[in-house]
């Protein structure tokens, strides 16, 4: 596991989109996930289930540098959204 890479405790849903955030090397990166428009709550939980696999695709995207033009990483769902 890579030291220089950690998780903050920061979840958001905004229209459709849930994001949380590593720091890596003193830079805040968001990372986000397309939830396709499910509902709120559903897709907090979602998240929470899954939190780890999450962290560790985020980890290797970050680790990769394969960040938008915004500096962000993108993580498709790791599971069918409902």
């Amino acid at each position: 596991m890579n030291q220089a890479i950690q998780f903050v405790d920061r979840v958001e849903y905004i229209n459709g989109v849930l994001t949380f955030y590593a720091m890596a090397n003193g830079m805040l990166i968001p990372c986000t996930i397309d939830m396709d428009n499910i509902e709120r709550s559903d897709a907090l939980t979602h998240f929470a289930q899954l939190r780890f696999d999450y962290e560790e695709v985020a980890q290797q995207l970050i680790e990769d540098e394969e960040f938008t033009a915004e500096g962000q990483v993108v993580i498709p769902p790791l599971a069918p959204l409902r």
